[in-house]
């Protein structure tokens, strides 16, 4: 099994990462990601001499090669990928570039290439509220700020 792990530096992705690893021993983990200043290298220390796993540094947002890559991936996991939403407020187009139009080109990807399986992983700014019981699964989307 190929998993395809999208803009995943940060620290969730990172542990994302070693959890599969571990857990799932006969899986090959490719890592896209830009890796910006989200990425603590620290996170990766064992990680990168792991021999399933490989990383290459490329925006999602190049559909060339996003489209190389997903041709060899049987499933894709997608992170947000900007962080800070702060960061977001003052200039949502880092955001929209990333997050909407990366996502897209990752989609596109997908379905060209025939994944059967796409998880996209994003945060509790999408639905607005993180009270619990104040949203569902089936809900329309409510983003309150570019960040997701």
């Amino acid at each position: 099994m190929r998993l395809l792990v999208a803009e995943d530096c940060g620290f969730i992705g990172s542990n994302f990462i070693r959890y599969m690893l571990k857990k799932y021993l006969d899986y090959e983990v490719v890592n896209l990601d830009k890796f910006t200043y989200v990425v603590n290298p620290a996170d990766f220390k064992n990680i990168e001499a792991n021999l399933n796993y490989s990383s290459i540094k490329s925006d999602r947002c190049d559909s060339v090669i996003v489209n190389e890559i997903m041709k060899k991936a049987d499933k894709v996991v997608h992170f947000v990928a900007e962080s800070h939403v702060d960061r977001s407020i003052d200039d949502g187009s880092i955001f929209v570039r990333g997050n909407v139009l990366g996502t897209s080109v990752l989609l596109q990807s997908a379905l060209a290439n025939k994944i059967k399986k796409f998880s996209n992983l994003s945060t509790d700014k999408v639905y607005r509220s993180t009270k619990e019981g104040s949203f569902t699964e089936t809900d329309n989307l409510n983003p309150s700020s570019p960040y997701p």
